[in-house]
């Protein structure tokens, strides 16, 4: 992508891989190799990626990628979908909350947990990926898929109801930054 005329817009570090390399990857991923998956969402708009630059090391280094990381998981181990689901929950919420010592307040659903809940649907018409809210240019273009976040509850409170968000004017949540600390359990 990066010898394309507009190569520019997919530059981000760690850079992308060549197609066998990224196999290899998946191929680790399925097997376990990896303990989470994250992304650093560096969703430079289309007008910051598009100034002229002289200098490719100028141009903003940085991707989308929240709103697909989801999707790219499920992918993954798409085969089985029940198994898809669970490993979802391990690597994009138990284990990252255990990372940040968040664990069992986040990363599980047990009695005194935050209740914060998101229902996925894997059966949906497959949908262009959106990996960003934002005007970027996106990461995926051309990928689809049939996941959806159907329903989200957080701290028990229903905020999106059949893939809709509810009330884009008052959004909820609290920072909890101040009480994460790190272990290695």
């Amino acid at each position: 992508m990066l010898r394309r005329k507009d190569g520019h817009r997919w530059i981000c570090s760690p850079p992308l891989r060549e197609e066998a390399q990224r196999a290899r990857l998946e191929e680790r991923a399925r097997d376990g190799f990896f303990d989470l998956f994250a992304t650093d969402h560096c969703a430079f708009q289309k007008r910051d990626k598009d100034i002229p630059f002289t200098d490719v090391r100028s141009v903003p280094n940085g991707l989308s990628g929240l709103g697909s990381l989801p999707h790219l998981v499920f992918k993954l181990f798409r085969k089985d979908v029940p198994y898809a689901m669970q490993q979802l929950k391990l690597f994009l919420s138990e284990r990252p909350a255990r990372l940040l010592g968040q664990f069992p307040a986040k990363g599980s659903l047990h009695a005194g947990a935050d209740a914060d809940i998101v229902v996925l649907d894997a059966t949906a018409k497959p949908q262009p990926l959106q990996s960003s809210l934002a005007d970027v240019y996106e990461t995926f273009p051309g990928m689809a898929s049939a996941l959806v976040c159907s329903h989200v509850l957080l701290a028990g409170h229903e905020v999106v109801r059949d893939g809709i968000l509810l009330d884009r004017e008052h959004p909820i949540g609290r920072s909890i930054h101040g009480r994460t600390t790190l272990s290695h359990s």
